[in-house]
């Protein structure tokens, strides 16, 4: 059980720099057009979470890290 935890663990994070480097990239465009910080902290992203994860299970049926991962 441990090894199964800790490839997970591995592959959320793959999952999470891959969103946080989106998020990152997203926010350089949208700090002209959006003003208000919450935006930028809370909903954006949430947002580039989700649909990066809804999208790699809707195309292949598993996310980028768990793939690597096994």
């Amino acid at each position: 059980m441990k090894s199964i935890t800790k490839k997970r663990t591995k592959a959320f994070l793959i999952d999470l720099a891959i969103s946080s480097a989106i998020t990152a990239g997203l926010e350089y465009f949208l700090r002209k057009k959006v003003k208000s910080e919450a935006i930028h902290a809370i909903v954006t992203p949430s947002i580039v979470m989700w649909s990066l994860e809804y999208g790699q299970l809707r195309r292949n049926g598993q996310t980028f890290g768990y793939k690597k991962w096994g």
